[in-house]
């Protein structure tokens, strides 16, 4: 007889395969369209406009660095382009290779040579590529905002089904206060950010709550974050399913289990790093196994604690980076926890302690464990943290409205046990 665990590490080996496959085959097919009116379209939002510090996105305009980065996979100089390949051996090298111009400008210019970005997938091509071959980018910014707001919305609704009104307003003021920029319209940055709430939508409406199918759920977030974001915010939605996971067991009266948090993150981690290696393997595939992974081996190394040119690298300008960009979301958070428990307190009476504070406090406790994961994540990639803090702090977000819920479930819980 096969044990659980044979069969569901059987059902993840099969979601690999399953997965690698319609992957790269769709980013053959995107590879496969003509390049021309993709160019075009490209270069009609083109502006001399980019980025500022305070990184507003200004208009339509078309960020010349960030944006243009992923606008660009797939599309490699005129030299290169005049090979002697046939379209479909082009495209399957450029699926693996992911050459791009790095920025739009120089999609006119057919003598700068294309760089290579294999050490991600770049899934988002799969949307962007053919939207951009038959519209322009404000088109493009438009289905990504609405894919963005409705994810939202959903995990929303489903926090009003499960947890309470309460609990979704409280969400939404903090969502609604934080600096997320770049996050409404540029799809690599709202990729981590849809597939996070909306996996947390359905694990807090599915009626399957077993931990099997919860293993296959974050299996599945880890490779869909793996193959649509640029390590830009993937941790977002890991927490976003943790924090549904354990609002769940709220709602079912059931108790903490943060052995169970462990394994999900465990799952999630090797989902997200496993899918992303088989991106490096195919890579090594065309260029060879020393060039990629010496390359990725520099990247990870930079990525964690490399030099910066304008800041000194270390957890405290981490922290001061992230944890100031957020502070006006801090403060909402905490002006709503306020509100939130004078009310509870004035419909009941004051909470006092009682041995049965403990059940509360274990599901206070699993909460407050899933907010630290963003924390960890800055605190663990320094440079990256510090370098991009303008797009990487609003993982905060999420660790914010855990200790949000945190405070009101214990307080909502203690007073009612003394009405």
């Amino acid at each position: 007889m096969k044990s659980p665990a044979f069969d569901i590490t059987k059902r993840i080996a099969r979601l690999f395969a399953t997965a690698y496959v319609v992957c790269f085959s769709l980013l053959v097919l995107v590879n496969l369209l003509p390049i021309e009116p993709f160019k075009e379209n490209v270069l009609s939002t083109l502006s001399d406009v980019n980025y500022t510090s305070h990184p507003f996105i200004q208009g339509l305009s078309l960020d010349h660095f960030t944006e243009c980065i992923s606008l660009t996979i797939g599309i490699r100089s005129s030299a290169a382009a005049q090979s002697n390949e046939t379209i479909l051996t082009r495209a399957i090298v450029d699926a693996a290779l992911s050459p791009t111009l790095g920025h739009c400008e120089r999609i006119a210019e057919g003598e700068v040579s294309a760089s290579t970005y294999y050490r991600y997938w770049h899934g988002a091509q799969v949307i962007s590529r053919p939207v951009l071959t038959i519209a322009t980018v404000p088109t493009l910014r438009f289905i990504v905002a609405c894919a963005f707001l409705s994810a939202l919305g959903f995990m929303l609704y489903a926090i009003t089904r499960t947890t309470g009104r309460t609990a979704a307003i409280s969400a939404g003021i903090i969502i609604a206060v934080s600096p997320i920029y770049s996050q409404l319209l540029l799809i690599p940055h709202a990729a981590s950010w849809i597939i996070g709430c909306i996996g947390a939508g359905h694990i807090l409406l599915s009626p399957r709550k077993d931990l099997h199918t919860n293993i296959v759920r974050f299996a599945l977030i880890g490779i869909l974050v793996a193959y649509f974001d640029l390590l830009n915010n993937p941790i977002v939605a890991l927490t976003a399913a943790l924090m549904a996971v354990t609002l769940r067991r709220i709602h079912d009266r059931r108790e903490a289990r943060i052995d169970e948090i462990v394994l999900l993150s465990a799952v999630w981690l090797f989902a997200y790093g496993g899918f992303w290696c088989l991106k490096w393997f195919t890579a090594s595939a065309v260029l060879g196994g020393e060039v990629v992974w010496q390359t990725v081996y520099n990247q990870i190394a930079f990525r964690l604690n490399g030099d910066t040119t304008w800041h000194d690298v270390g957890v405290w300008t981490s922290i001061e980076k992230n944890f100031w960009f957020m502070r006006y979301c801090a403060l909402a958070a905490l002006i709503v926890s306020v509100i939130t428990v004078i009310l509870t307190l004035q419909r009941n009476s004051i909470p006092f302690w009682t041995y049965q504070c403990y059940a509360t406090l274990q599901l206070v406790s699993q909460l407050l464990v899933v907010a630290l994961l963003p924390v960890a994540w800055l605190l663990t990639l320094q440079n990256h943290s510090i370098v991009h803090h303008w797009f990487v702090a609003p993982i905060l977000t999420i660790s914010l409205i855990c200790d949000v819920l945190a405070v009101q479930l214990f307080v909502r819980r203690a007073a009612k046990r003394r009405s």
